[in-house]
């Protein structure tokens, strides 16, 4: 059988992976377990490798990565896909395919398709119950929301999640927000949202001693200063545009994030004041980036005398 498994979920991908080929070892060999990177083989040898019977293991489980990123290899798969033997199951891994190619169309007609995407906000959600639950870890919602925010700047964030459940079972223990704020390190993204949102409500100790860790941890300023503006650039979002699916996709805003943003808004006043303070805090943060830029200033401290001024 053949399998084409294509997305930007690379976790969900990999983790099917190893389902397949956990069942397949179990049921035949480990040993009949070949992985091929496409990049490091020549296209005829991995033609030879795919359509050949071998004496030795007559049930073969082929995995190959990153064939499409070289044409003459993803034709070569196109044109032989009716050689592959019936002992063999050929899993072809490809992280983002053309579908216009004649290789990708004849797939359709000849593999089994499955396309990974990344997961939705409320699909995370439910997803991270759902893997608490077969962990056997107890938790509940307010637990559940907390780790999703505490994570949610990650590039690959079930990965993120699933590491995190492999915390929890170690402890044993049921998880609750304490527990959460305990063990998982908050990603910059999260600290970054945290602080905007101390600065905006005027808690200047709570900002102070928040940059303070994060300048001892070794973190860089201008890194934190670009995710503050993204956060703000959400905001403004948000207020102006709306905080619907298709604003997000259209302005490239993680959902979540956008989400996130409005709420934070709402606590800047009525709909005119909302306006009225994101355009004093954009000019505030187009002030602090002069000076980050050309002051030759402390970044740290530029940066805790702007969030001074939000609150304001």
């Amino acid at each position: 059988m053949i399998y084409l498994y294509h997305g930007e979920n690379e976790f969900a991908l990999q983790r099917q992976i190893e389902v397949v080929t956990a069942k397949f070892a179990e049921q035949y060999d480990q040993a009949a377990i070949t992985r091929l990177d496409a990049s490091e083989i020549e296209p005829q040898n991995l033609l030879a490798e795919i359509v050949n019977i071998n004496m030795f293991a007559p049930r073969r489980l082929i995995i190959i990565k990153d064939a499409e990123k070289n044409k003459a290899t993803w034709d070569m798969l196109g044109e032989n896909l009716t050689r592959v033997p019936d002992e063999t199951d050929l899993i072809i891994v490809a992280a983002k395919p053309d579908k216009r190619t004649k290789t990708y169309k004849d797939l359709l007609k000849f593999a089994k398709v499955r396309e990974f995407t990344n997961l939705k906000p409320h699909e995370i959600k439910n997803w991270l119950s759902e893997e608490m639950r077969a962990s056997g870890i107890k938790t509940d919602t307010r637990a559940i929301d907390e780790l999703i925010t505490a994570t949610a700047g990650d590039s690959d964030q079930q990965a993120r999640l699933a590491a995190e459940i492999a915390k929890f079972q170690v402890l044993g223990r049921p998880v609750d927000v304490d527990l959460v704020r305990q063990v998982v390190e908050p990603n910059l993204a999260t600290n970054a949202f945290e602080i905007l949102g101390l600065a905006i409500r005027g808690d200047r100790r709570r900002v102070t001693a928040e940059l303070k860790q994060l300048r001892e941890s070794g973190e860089d300023a201008n890194k934190f200063f670009g995710l503050l503006t993204s956060q703000v650039f959400a905001m403004a979002t948000a207020v102006f545009a709306g905080s619907d699916a298709e604003t997000a996709k259209k302005m490239k805003i993680h959902p979540f994030q956008l989400s996130k943003m409005r709420d934070l808004a709402s606590q800047l006043g009525d709909v005119v004041m909302r306006k009225r303070r994101i355009a004093k805090i954009t000019e505030i943060f187009a002030a602090a980036d002069a000076k980050m830029k050309s002051s030759g200033g402390d970044p740290w401290v530029i940066i805790e005398l702007m969030l001074a001024k939000l609150g304001h």
